[in-house]
């Protein structure tokens, strides 16, 4: 069943890449050095949003619209759908970093560092993305079973800390005794 769950999400994840790779005049480039605030700059990261294109990538174009055009009127829509596609993202690489993972604790791969770069990668890019705590305890797991004991603590430490009331620090006490 895994197998074809990952199947379907490199599916999801290559087509388009290679579908725009093919096609590069259709779009034209989303983010530029200086901020357009015009009601056709969202306009245009609205329908990047609803259509999840992935190059311009509705993200960076999101990003310096919420950065570059605090005053506009619709900021504030831009901010949730900056929220919404960087909680996707999100979701989607600590799947591709379990799938990683997995390969790495059955023998088929030698070391953990595709799930783990992953898992630094949305803590570094993503500060508020919603499952962080979730996000902690099995970057944890994967510095643990990586051999990388003193990362693994402190991540541990750093769950337990900043997210008291998690349902997953009772997994992490378990791992720090």
């Amino acid at each position: 069943m895994w197998k074809i769950n990952l199947v379907i999400a490199l599916v999801f994840i290559m087509c388009p890449l290679i579908a725009i790779s093919q096609d590069t005049t259709s779009k034209t480039d989303l983010v530029s050095s200086s901020v357009d605030c015009s009601d056709g700059q969202f306009e245009i990261a609205q329908k990047g949003f609803r259509e999840r294109w992935f190059r311009g990538s509705p993200e960076k174009l999101l990003k310096g619209l919420v950065d570059g055009c605090s005053d506009a009127f619709w900021v504030d829509g831009a901010k949730s759908y900056l929220h919404t596609v960087q909680e996707e993202r999100a979701d989607t690489l600590i799947k591709i970093a379990l799938y990683y993972e997995r390969l790495f604790v059955t023998g088929k791969s030698t070391n953990n560092r595709g799930a783990i770069s992953r898992y630094e990668f949305i803590l570094a890019n993503y500060p508020h993305y919603s499952r962080t705590d979730y996000l902690l305890l099995i970057l944890g797991n994967a510095y643990s079973s990586a051999g990388e004991w003193e990362k693994g603590f402190s991540t541990y430490t750093r769950l337990i800390n900043e997210f008291p009331t998690s349902k997953y620090v009772r997994n992490a006490y378990r791992h720090l005794d």
